[in-house]
């Protein structure tokens, strides 16, 4: 193991989880690696997560809390980057929880490798099950490939959004900010971080917990109005900010991806019925439709799968006509499977 010499801070923005915050801030005042800074900034909570943040601050002195009137979590991650000392930096959402070797494993791999970011993979934690793929292999990119693989993505490893299970050096975001009042802010953020970066490690081992079964999780909540107003927006957000860094074939590689993504949830839509569903459903064929020069020319340009493809032009034509292309391919993969 390496030495533990650089300070490490961890950043919990928190609001209104009690249920949950002492099994995060317990996981992280456990880990193996020791030479820690824990803010936890209490984004105006309602319930008792104040008092359970200045209970753990009083039981270990490595621990800092900040109280601020509530601007939302991109506000606290944003109080969290401004008050960090580390050398090097790792968020943690207050409902989720970390490994003991978690903060310890990552550091090792920045060290090793002198790189400015280290990504891991999270395990997807619900009521009745866990989910973890890890293959325990590792990338190390350098140059323009973290941008590269951040948008093209490789193999079955796992790239999200998500800013936690990702350690930064504290450099590399010193000029990157989250926009404040909005969801789905990791999307810009991490993009910026990826486009700046020019060493990075992808270590595809699981060291995050991420706890899809609360009610605060945006994941869990599927498809809402938050789905409109902040990520489809910042979906084309991305693809913008790809063409002034230059990188229009990552930008069109990224467009592509952001209409089979929204053909996903299309289709959850519909899997989930009534009303509202139906509507969102209509709204989201609408955007595809307004689009619909761009992905003519992406499925031209042969960006993404013949099937993909395929499935794009049908659902311009015909929302009906999609869901019938759709429940074919899944018929003959169950043939296939049998």
């Amino acid at each position: 193991m390496n030495g533990q010499t650089a300070l490490i801070t961890v950043m919990v923005p928190v609001y209104n989880v009690e249920a949950y915050l002492e099994k995060c801030i317990e996981s992280i005042r456990n880990q193996t690696y020791t030479r820690l800074e824990i803010l936890l900034i209490d984004d105006g909570s309602t319930d008792s997560c104040p008092a359970i943040c200045d209970a753990a601050a009083g039981k270990d002195a490595r621990i800092r809390v900040v109280h601020q009137k509530n601007k939302g979590r991109s506000g606290a991650r944003n109080t969290a980057l401004q008050e960090a000392t580390g050398e090097y930096l790792l968020f943690v959402d207050g409902d989720d929880w970390i490994d003991r070797d978690c903060v310890e494993m990552l550091y090792k791999e920045a060290s090793d490798y002198k790189a400015q970011l280290v990504v891991g993979r999270y395990r997807a934690v619900y009521a009745d099950r866990q989910e973890d793929q890890s293959t325990g292999e590792r990338l190390v990119l350098t140059g323009g490939e973290p941008l590269e693989f951040y948008v093209r993505g490789r193999n079955d490893y796992q790239n999200v959004n998500s800013v936690c299970v990702k350690l930064y050096e504290k450099e590399l975001v010193s000029d990157i900010r989250f926009e404040e009042g909005r969801y789905y802010e990791d999307i810009l953020f991490v993009t910026q971080v990826y486009a700046k970066c020019r060493k990075c490690v992808y270590l595809d081992r699981a060291f995050y917990n991420y706890n899809i079964a609360t009610p605060s999780s945006i994941t869990f909540a599927g498809v809402n109005e938050l789905t409109f107003r902040d990520e489809i927006p910042a979906f084309y957000e991305k693809e913008r900010f790809l063409v002034s860094m230059g990188r229009e074939d990552l930008a069109e590689a990224y467009a592509f991806f952001r209409y089979e993504r929204l053909l996903t949830y299309y289709r959850d839509c519909f899997r989930a019925g009534g009303k509202q569903a139906e509507e969102y459903a209509r709204r989201i064929r609408k955007q595809v439709q307004n689009d619909r020069k761009q992905v003519y020319l992406l499925c031209r340009k042969g960006e993404g799968k013949f099937l993909s493809r395929t499935g794009l032009k049908i659902f311009l034509r015909s929302g009906t006509l999609y869901r019938a292309y759709y429940g074919l391919l899944k018929w003959i993969g169950e043939r296939k499977k049998g």
